[in-house]
């Protein structure tokens, strides 16, 4: 390296061989440097080095020039056709390796990306049904080991449909997107929000240990839900929610993920029938609860 930035050379300065390949894009040879009237600057550094004679042929990457793969010789006169042609398909090698490995790369990228989306909400970037799915068995078995309760609550936005019946559907996009956003702040690094689709999210709530610290993030949960949007268009809408929670461990017969994710659904549907009548916008299975803290005693 020290070698070549002692050269001082130049791509948009035509002299050495390497220089060349780089401006005409194609093999580039001299077989004896010190009577080629072009390398004429560079003859002190050659002599010093001992270089001779030279060939170099761009490589080819993503069909753009990337690179010059240059070969140098003590020896005048080495670079016959056959050594020339080898030092090209050098060259053409070096560029299809690279090809390659960026092929590769683009589909390891892909790949990922494909896992990522098939496991996420496109529009809000949570996680889906899939994802949750996977996430609910292991919270309920980390609620066994440390003996504490896992909360799953099932949300569901009131008077949502007006928004996209008066504003369009990019002006409810906008506002399932924000509404994101918020309620994955008021929420612990431990708790997972999911979005199942449409306006129906689900909240996987671990370590619940206390039911008084539990109605305080629900609280926060519903601040953020009726606190008004803007949209797009300058407008401002409130909308409201609807929760159902229930616990696991319970003494539901259904102790699985898609079994709460039912349950919690119930208690949803009878938290909306008396939506008129509620002093608070959640409710849960609490006679169903199972102490933890007794399991085993």
């Amino acid at each position: 390296m020290q070698t070549l930035r002692g050269i001082g050379l130049r791509l948009d300065q035509p002299g050495p061989v390497g220089a060349r390949a780089w401006i005409s894009g194609k093999l580039e040879y001299s077989n004896d440097y010190q009577s080629d009237p072009s390398m004429t600057p560079w003859q002190e550094f050659l002599a010093k080095y001992h270089w001779a004679a030279g060939a170099a042929a761009p490589v080819w990457r993503d069909s753009q020039p990337w690179g010059v793969l240059v070969v140098v010789s003590e020896e005048k006169g080495v670079f016959s056709r056959e050594t020339l042609s080898l030092v090209a398909r050098m060259a053409k090698l070096l560029g299809h390796s690279l090809d390659e490995f960026d092929l590769k790369d683009r589909l390891e990228k892909e790949h990922i990306m494909q896992g990522w989306l098939a496991r996420h909400d496109p529009l809000t970037m949570l996680p889906n049904r899939t994802a949750l799915l996977d996430r609910i068995p292991e919270a309920m078995a980390r609620a066994r080991r440390q003996k504490t309760l896992l909360a799953i609550g099932m949300l569901d936005l009131d008077d949502f449909k007006p928004v996209n019946d008066m504003h369009g559907h990019a002006a409810g996009d906008a506002l399932l997107r924000e509404l994101s956003k918020r309620l994955q702040k008021v929420l612990r690094q431990t708790d997972l929000l999911a979005r199942l689709g449409g306006d129906e999210f689900v909240f996987v709530l671990e370590n619940v240990t206390c039911m008084s610290d539990l109605e305080l993030l629900l609280k926060r949960v519903r601040q953020a839900i009726e606190t008004p949007f803007v949209l797009p268009d300058g407008g401002s809408v409130q909308v409201g929610g609807s929760m159902g929670i229930t616990f696991y461990p319970s003494n539901v017969k259904e102790s699985s993920a898609e079994g709460l994710l039912r349950h919690a659904d119930h208690v949803l549907y009878l938290v909306k029938a008396k939506k008129g009548k509620r002093t608070r916008f959640w409710d849960w299975d609490w006679e169903y609860v199972i102490d933890p803290y007794q399991q085993g005693k």
